[in-house]
Order: C-alpha cells, then sequence, then structure tokens
C-alpha cells in the first residue's frame, strides 16, 4: 500500500481521472464515480457488485407479479364487498389492505420505488372491476351483450359516485399505506 501514499493514480476505469482512493479488496485504483459503498468499505464495481443507481435485477417481474395479485385480490374484494350487509364499506376497506398485502408478498416485500402507488392503482382498478362483474352477474343473461354491458358499467358508475367510490378511494390510501 505505499502506492497509496505516494499520490494519485490514474483511475482503473476512467484513466483521465486521478484518485488517492483504492478498492478495498482488490486495491484497483478507484474515482468517486465507479465507487461502490458496502458496509464493510470501498470497492470497486466488480468486487462490490452493482454499482450505484444501477436497476435491480428482476425488478419488472416482480413489479408484473405485484400488479397481478393485487389486481387479483381489488377484484375478488369488489366482487365480494357488496355481498357483505351492513359491512360493506369495511369490507371495501379490508379489500384495499387485502391488495396491499398481496402487492407486498408479490414484490418479495422488497422495497421497489412507486409499488405503493402500484397498489394504489390496481386497487382503484380490481374494485371497480368487481363492481362492473357483480353488476354484469345480476343482468338477465337474455338481454343483448352490448346492452348488458353498458347497463353493468352505468351502475358500477353509479355506485362509485357515491358514498361508496368514497370508500373505495380510502381502500387505494389504505393499499397504498400499506406499503410505505
Amino acid at each position: 500500500m505505499s502506492d497509496a501514499a505516494s499520490g494519485p493514480v490514474p483511475c482503473a476505469r476512467h484513466p483521465a481521472t486521478p484518485t488517492p482512493l483504492r478498492c478495498g479488496r482488490c486495491a484497483t485504483p478507484i474515482c468517486p464515480r465507479c465507487l461502490v459503498m458496502t458496509p464493510v468499505g470501498a470497492r470497486c464495481p466488480a468486487c462490490g457488485g452493482s454499482p450505484r443507481g444501477a436497476r435491480a435485477p428482476g425488478a419488472l417481474p416482480d413489479y408484473l407479479r405485484a400488479a397481478l395479485a393485487g389486481l387479483a385480490v381489488a377484484t375478488l374484494g369488489g366482487l365480494l364487498a357488496p355481498l357483505v350487509p351492513f359491512f360493506e364499506l369495511l369490507a371495501v376497506l379490508f379489500a384495499g389492505w387485502a391488495a396491499g398485502e398481496a402487492v407486498s408478498r408479490a414484490a418479495r416485500r422488497r422495497p421497489l420505488p412507486h409499488l405503493g402507488m402500484l397498489a394504489a392503482g390496481v386497487t382503484l382498478l380490481g374494485l371497480a372491476l368487481g363492481l362492473c362483474l357483480l353488476a354484469l352477474g345480476r343482468l338477465p343473461p337474455a338481454l343483448p351483450l352490448d346492452l348488458r354491458l353498458q347497463l353493468a358499467l352505468a351502475q358500477a358508475a353509479a355506485r362509485l359516485f357515491s358514498v361508496f367510490g368514497l370508500f373505495v378511494l380510502l381502500a387505494a390510501v389504505v393499499a397504498h399505506s400499506r406499503l410505505r
């Protein structure tokens, strides 16, 4: 380590950058741009893993898995909550909590950025989809499909623009706060 005391040397990855820093493991000269801080000190990118700011590997599959799990749970909540007499508003809040939990578990409880927003979005979408499916199932099958779809969307929209819709928004807030 007598070289470090002699002064700055060129960085191994950026030869135009003089640096007094060296990797704590292999003693490779490193500049502040390629330095990776680890719990045991400064490392070069080869010894310290991925450089700062790199995306976590496998993040996209985690987001997709989390979105699908949250959407499935929220849709199920949207189907079942209106069927619970006297407690349907509390059931909607519980569906938001369950959707947030499903998103968290599907993402393997990793602190991915914007996962709370994803949970809130799939909760809103899933609860609305569940209401539409429930309204569609209650209509007589003898009606033409396009008329059934229009009536189901109208019934779900009427439901969402009532006090029930306020609780759907609160369920999205619960799902988001579940992941903070």
